[in-house]
Protein backbone atom coordinates (compact mmCIF):
# COMPACT_ATOMS: atom_id res chain seq x y z
CA UNK A 1 0.00 0.00 0.00
CA UNK A 2 1.17 3.24 -0.80
CA UNK A 3 0.87 6.68 1.02
CA UNK A 4 -1.44 9.07 -0.22
CA UNK A 5 0.27 12.01 2.29
CA UNK A 6 3.53 11.84 4.83
CA UNK A 7 3.38 14.73 7.57
CA UNK A 8 6.29 15.21 9.79
CA UNK A 9 5.40 14.71 13.27
CA UNK A 10 5.56 17.96 15.59
CA UNK A 11 7.21 18.28 19.17
CA UNK A 12 3.78 18.43 20.59
CA UNK A 13 -0.24 19.00 19.66
CA UNK A 14 -1.72 21.79 21.70
CA UNK A 15 -5.69 21.72 22.62
CA UNK A 16 -8.05 23.93 23.86
CA UNK A 17 -8.33 22.93 27.56
CA UNK A 18 -12.35 24.65 26.62
CA UNK A 19 -13.16 21.66 24.57
CA UNK A 20 -14.42 19.39 26.52
CA UNK A 21 -14.72 16.59 23.80
CA UNK A 22 -11.20 16.29 23.40
CA UNK A 23 -10.45 16.38 26.90
CA UNK A 24 -12.39 13.46 27.53
CA UNK A 25 -10.47 11.87 24.60
CA UNK A 26 -7.18 12.52 25.78
CA UNK A 27 -8.04 11.59 29.51
CA UNK A 28 -9.92 8.04 28.24
CA UNK A 29 -7.00 7.10 26.58
CA UNK A 30 -4.53 8.42 29.31
CA UNK A 31 -2.72 10.43 27.24
CA UNK A 32 -0.14 12.28 28.75
CA UNK A 33 -0.18 16.20 29.04
CA UNK A 34 0.83 19.19 31.02
CA UNK A 35 -0.55 22.93 31.38
CA UNK A 36 2.38 24.74 31.04
CA UNK A 37 3.46 26.02 27.52
CA UNK A 38 7.47 26.54 26.85
CA UNK A 39 8.24 30.05 25.96
CA UNK A 40 10.21 29.33 23.13
CA UNK A 41 8.25 26.99 20.64
CA UNK A 42 6.93 27.98 17.59
CA UNK A 43 3.23 27.27 16.74
CA UNK A 44 1.20 25.94 13.48
CA UNK A 45 -2.22 26.17 12.90
CA UNK A 46 -4.20 24.04 9.88
CA UNK A 47 -6.24 26.72 8.24
CA UNK A 48 -9.07 24.44 6.13
CA UNK A 49 -9.12 25.53 3.01
CA UNK A 50 -11.87 22.54 0.98
CA UNK A 51 -13.95 19.80 2.77
CA UNK A 52 -13.94 17.27 -0.10
CA UNK A 53 -15.23 13.15 0.37
CA UNK A 54 -13.00 10.29 -0.53
CA UNK A 55 -14.69 7.01 -0.65
CA UNK A 56 -11.76 4.04 0.55
CA UNK A 57 -12.59 0.70 0.91
CA UNK A 58 -16.62 1.76 0.48
CA UNK A 59 -15.86 4.27 3.66
CA UNK A 60 -16.96 7.89 3.17
CA UNK A 61 -13.94 10.42 4.52
CA UNK A 62 -13.50 13.74 4.81
CA UNK A 63 -10.54 14.24 2.50
CA UNK A 64 -9.37 17.96 4.23
CA UNK A 65 -7.37 20.23 2.16
CA UNK A 66 -5.40 22.87 4.55
CA UNK A 67 -2.59 25.19 4.77
CA UNK A 68 -0.31 26.08 7.55
CA UNK A 69 -0.01 29.42 9.59
CA UNK A 70 2.44 30.67 12.14
CA UNK A 71 0.74 31.84 15.48
CA UNK A 72 1.83 33.42 18.32
CA UNK A 73 2.31 31.72 21.40
CA UNK A 74 1.09 35.20 23.34
CA UNK A 75 -2.44 34.57 22.80
CA UNK A 76 -2.62 31.01 24.01
CA UNK A 77 -1.03 31.32 27.68
CA UNK A 78 -3.68 29.44 30.19
CA UNK A 79 -5.98 28.50 27.20
CA UNK A 80 -4.69 25.38 25.98
CA UNK A 81 -2.68 22.24 27.20
CA UNK A 82 0.31 20.35 25.55
CA UNK A 83 -0.02 16.79 24.61
CA UNK A 84 4.28 15.93 24.35
CA UNK A 85 4.69 13.31 21.77
CA UNK A 86 7.59 11.69 23.54
CA UNK A 87 5.49 8.71 24.99
CA UNK A 88 4.14 5.37 24.55
CA UNK A 89 1.15 6.25 22.47
CA UNK A 90 2.85 8.78 19.92
CA UNK A 91 1.33 7.26 16.51
CA UNK A 92 -2.11 6.96 17.85
CA UNK A 93 -1.67 10.64 19.11
CA UNK A 94 -0.26 11.65 15.28
CA UNK A 95 -2.92 9.68 13.73
CA UNK A 96 -5.89 11.03 16.12
CA UNK A 97 -5.28 14.76 15.70
CA UNK A 98 -3.83 15.65 11.99
CA UNK A 99 -6.78 16.49 10.04
CA UNK A 100 -5.65 14.73 6.64
CA UNK A 101 -5.34 11.07 8.85
CA UNK A 102 -6.95 8.37 7.26
CA UNK A 103 -8.29 7.03 10.93
CA UNK A 104 -8.47 10.73 12.82
CA UNK A 105 -10.73 12.27 14.76
CA UNK A 106 -12.61 13.94 12.66
CA UNK A 107 -14.08 11.26 10.87
CA UNK A 108 -16.30 10.44 13.85
CA UNK A 109 -19.07 12.14 13.72
CA UNK A 110 -18.93 13.62 17.49
CA UNK A 111 -15.54 15.31 16.49
CA UNK A 112 -16.94 16.50 12.96
CA UNK A 113 -17.16 19.38 14.15
CA UNK A 114 -13.11 20.39 14.49
CA UNK A 115 -13.54 20.90 10.62
CA UNK A 116 -16.41 22.94 10.82
CA UNK A 117 -14.28 26.02 11.18
CA UNK A 118 -11.56 27.19 8.68
CA UNK A 119 -9.44 27.23 11.66
CA UNK A 120 -8.62 23.58 13.03
CA UNK A 121 -7.79 24.34 17.04
CA UNK A 122 -5.62 21.23 17.59
CA UNK A 123 -2.60 23.04 17.26
CA UNK A 124 1.37 21.59 16.04
CA UNK A 125 4.28 22.72 18.49
CA UNK A 126 8.21 22.52 17.90
CA UNK A 127 10.73 23.59 20.33
CA UNK A 128 12.08 26.21 19.00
Amino acid sequence: MENLLEVSSPDAYLLPKSDLMLMDFIEKHSITYSEYLPELIKIEQYKITEIDSLILEDIKLADVQSTIQQISIKDLEGEYIVIPLNQLKRNVIVLAFEPQSMVGLIHYDRFRYLIDSQEYTVLRAYKD
